[in-house]
């Protein structure tokens, strides 16, 4: 498996896309967290994140300004960004298959620091209406929850999912074709890579 500059691993057009519509849904969602109050209904960037009117009468930490663990999500956010942006940079913007393959791992590790901070995001909304179900409103219907959070939100885990996969798969292929001495087999001989 190889790019058409010679790397051993490259950046699926999915990622690619997927990448980019995130990382500009992602600053949007952690301005919108950072710049609190002011982002809120009432305050003079609301104009901005309308939206989000909605979306926290659904998502209560993100109207929470005294939970932290939003605020310390959206920092993880920005180097989400910048993994994924840098990665495509990179990859594209190099001829060299070594700084395409560091690409490649930079966004392995950029997916793999997403999906985790996903669910642990889910795992906290759950765990949070467990242990304090009296500080959550009753009246978030099914519909709101599921399309308004749920779908929208799991996007994170499943994109990155299929990258990791994806990457690792290239991974395992191209560590086949390397035998422990470093030589690159081709063809059932082995050359100097």
């Amino acid at each position: 498996m190889s790019g058409s500059t010679g790397s051993s691993l490259i950046i699926p057009k999915f990622v690619t896309i997927w990448i980019i519509i995130a990382s500009i849904l992602v600053t949007w969602d952690a301005a919108f967290v950072l710049s609190r109050p002011h982002s809120m209904a009432g305050g003079h960037l609301f104009w901005l994140f309308q939206p989000y009117a909605k979306y926290i009468s659904v998502d209560l930490l993100y109207g929470n300004m005294q939970n932290s663990f939003v605020v310390a999500q959206a920092w993880l956010n920005i180097f989400e960004i910048l993994g994924g942006v840098l990665s495509l940079i990179i990859y594209h913007g190099s001829k060299s298959a070594n700084k395409q393959n560091f690409a490649c791992l930079l966004l392995l590790v950029t997916c793999v620091a997403t999906f985790w901070k996903t669910v642990l995001y889910f795992s906290h909304d759950f765990l949070d209406v467990a242990i304090h179900p009296d500080q959550h409103p009753k009246d978030i219907t099914w519909f709101d929850y599921i399309f308004f959070f749920a779908l929208p939100g799991y996007m994170w885990i499943i994109m990155p999912f299929f990258g990791i996969v994806n990457f690792m798969k290239q991974i395992l292929a191209a560590c086949g074709n390397v035998r422990p001495n470093g030589k690159v087999q081709s063809n059932g001989k082995a050359k100097t890579h």
